[in-house]
């Protein structure tokens, strides 16, 4: 069975310190700590859905602001045309 990596740079100040504290709370390493925020945080919790309200927790112990009242518009994505080169 083949895991996948990632690195991550570039992290928000406070970011790696509130991961080491949540680690030592769990009393595993930052980079556990790290696998579980993440599957909880994207994979489906009841199907269908990512698990937004832990991210809504986690966004709060970090202390980002609440984004839960801001809507996206984004622009409807077209069909791309690629020209004929042959």
């Amino acid at each position: 069975m083949s895991l996948d990596t990632i690195l991550v740079r570039d992290l928000a100040p406070g970011v790696k310190d509130a991961l080491r504290l949540l680690a030592a709370q769990h009393a595993r390493s930052m980079e556990a700590e790290a696998r579980d925020i993440l599957a909880r945080a994207v994979l489906p919790t009841d199907g269908h859905t990512p698990n937004l309200a832990f991210e809504d927790r986690c966004g709060i112990m970090l202390g980002l602001p609440d984004t839960s009242d801001i809507e996206m518009n984004l622009p409807t994505r077209e069909v791309a045309v690629y020209p004929d080169l042959g």
